[in-house]
């Protein structure tokens, strides 16, 4: 278990934008060790969990895009039904 930054990048949802920002990542030799995205009619957010986050923080600022940082926990769990609901479980008892 680690906490890692996640920056989620707001983008403008227009084709080719996405694939800019992954490109400028990839150019930088960023490795995402997770990410998921959200999309709607006008907009979307781009959440990532880089390896190197100072590298990406440069590379997203460069690119002008508005992002936020937030600390989160990250985990690998095992491939069985249950695994997530016992962490979530574990967070809950915690109040967490």
């Amino acid at each position: 278990m680690a906490i890692a930054t996640q920056f989620s990048v707001f983008l403008t949802n227009k084709p080719g934008v996405l694939a800019d920002v992954c490109r400028e990542l990839a150019r930088g030799r960023i490795n995402i060790l997770a990410m998921t995205m959200m999309d709607s009619t006008e907009h979307g957010v781009l959440r990532l969990i880089p390896e190197d986050r100072d590298k990406t923080r440069e590379i997203l600022d460069a690119l002008n895009v508005p992002v936020t940082e937030t600390s989160v926990l990250m985990l690998e769990l095992p491939n069985r039904p249950g695994a997530l609901a016992d962490v979530c479980g574990r967070l809950a008892e915690r109040h967490i």
